[in-house]
């Protein structure tokens, strides 16, 4: 069976649109873990988080379990004559179950106001954080330079599930070059700041960001891997799997011990890895010889050649001919076993 097809329950679609479905998130009954893991998929072929009708992009298992999602920037236009404009929201809300899946990723994400006499907040709980962005000549700002001029960010800390963030002018100025006022949080490789970025006018309206996602069950419980092996419901499935403590927040994921690859949460999902192969291909009398230069082929595993060790015969058929199930082995001339 294919590592694709390990990485859904039996009888669970594995695709919303062009984004792969992996449990322990699914669509349907039976085909997604619990509260936090269940995805819609409509007629239009766009997944969301169900509950919180979030659109989702990706989902990642590992070696970062991730959802990047998509949120909606709050921003708002000026003109000379001092008329506004705004999006639907002047603020974003962004609220997570405290016990829940997910964390607003620390390391993934960064707060960007963009401006020229901008601030924006973030607030969480007695948390506050702002940045200020700010500009009388738009002929100093740079593009990719966000470091107060035109565009400012900051980075968040850890285990942030409600959040407000908000814009608001720290002036009456109103500048026909410089009228709009954006805030956001974004995932920090997709966001670069271009100086036209001042002049998108409400057309940009929402952003990525990402999402930490981890084993928690709902539970007030700082749930760790100790704890959670020995209990029901233990979410590490496959042989060849290993649980790791989550780093945003209580609980735990799973991943493929080193040689494996696939999927942790079900059951074979970790599959052996070509560089294992080649490992135990080595252990049992075979040497690789890389660089060989010959062309994939008979013989041959990518550019390395698998040939017999020297003081190892196998008799298959007829002596002297190396042979090994399942891979391409080059022959042995008799003088070389002999060595």
């Amino acid at each position: 069976m294919s590592a694709e097809a390990l990485t859904v329950r039996p009888g669970c679609v594995d695709r919303c649109g062009n984004v792969d479905i992996p449990y322990p998130f699914g669509i349907g009954k039976d085909c997604f873990r619990g509260d936090g893991f269940e995805i819609s998929c409509g007629k239009d072929s766009v997944p969301l988080l169900v509950g919180m009708n979030i659109r989702v992009l990706n989902l990642s298992l590992s070696p970062h379990p991730v959802a990047r999602v998509v949120r909606p920037v709050a921003w708002q236009c000026s003109n000379s004559a001092g008329n506004t404009t705004s999006g639907p929201l002047l603020k974003d809300m962004i609220t997570l179950n405290p016990t829940g899946v997910y964390r607003i990723s620390r390391d993934l994400n960064e707060l960007v106001v963009l401006g020229c006499n901008t601030l924006g907040l973030v607030t969480s709980g007695q948390l506050f954080m702002a940045c200020l962005a700010f500009a009388n000549d738009l002929s100093n700002l740079q593009d990719g330079a966000c470091w107060g001029a035109g565009c400012c960010s900051i980075d968040l800390p850890l285990g942030l599930t409600n959040i407000m963030v908000a814009i608001s002018s720290v002036s009456s100025t109103k500048l026909d070059d410089c009228p709009c006022n954006y805030a956001f949080i974004v995932d920090k490789s997709y966001y670069s700041f271009q100086k036209a970025d001042l002049h998108m006018n409400g057309s940009q309206t929402s952003m990525p960001l990402s999402l930490d996602w981890a084993i928690r069950d709902n539970s007030n419980l700082s749930w760790t891997c100790a704890d959670a092996a020995t209990r029901p419901g233990f979410a590490c499935k496959s042989v060849h799997s290993e649980c790791v403590n989550s780093n945003n927040g209580p609980g735990y994921t799973c991943n493929c011990t080193k040689g494996y690859e696939g999927n942790a949460y079900v059951d074979n999902g970790c599959t052996v890895t070509g560089r294992l192969e080649i490992d135990q291909l080595n252990s049992m009398g075979l040497e690789i010889r890389r660089g060989s230069g010959q062309r994939p082929g008979a013989g041959t595993r990518g550019d390395a050649a698998v040939t017999e060790a020297r003081g190892v015969r196998r008799q298959a058929g007829r002596q002297g001919r190396g042979r090994a199930t399942g891979v391409g082995v080059s022959p042995c001339s008799d003088e070389a076993a002999k060595d």
